[in-house]
């Protein structure tokens, strides 16, 4: 039942999406350092969202690498108070 709501959710967002670049083919011109483009409303868009999610993604992914190591140091910690307290 959730993954159909996904996937619904994510035929809605992607129906938006090419609606919105159907609607945004002007051209605009872009400078960054020292590049000079001509590109669609719509690409511009859609890449500095893409680059927002890759960066977001990126910064929660080292977060989680940091959590696991984190969890299996802990668990360690509890292994040896466990037999520490058999021990006793």
């Amino acid at each position: 039942m959730k993954k159909t709501i996904y996937l619904v959710l994510l035929a809605v967002i992607t129906l938006i999406a090419i609606i919105f670049s159907m609607q945004n083919t002007n051209q605009v011109d872009v400078r960054f350092l020292t590049w000079d483009l001509k590109m669609a409303l719509a690409f511009i868009i859609f890449l500095s969202i893409i680059t927002g999610i890759s960066m977001a993604g990126l910064w929660f992914w080292f977060k989680s690498f940091k959590y696991k190591k984190e969890i299996k140091r802990l668990k360690k910690q509890c292994k040896t108070y466990e037999n520490e307290k058999e021990k006793k």
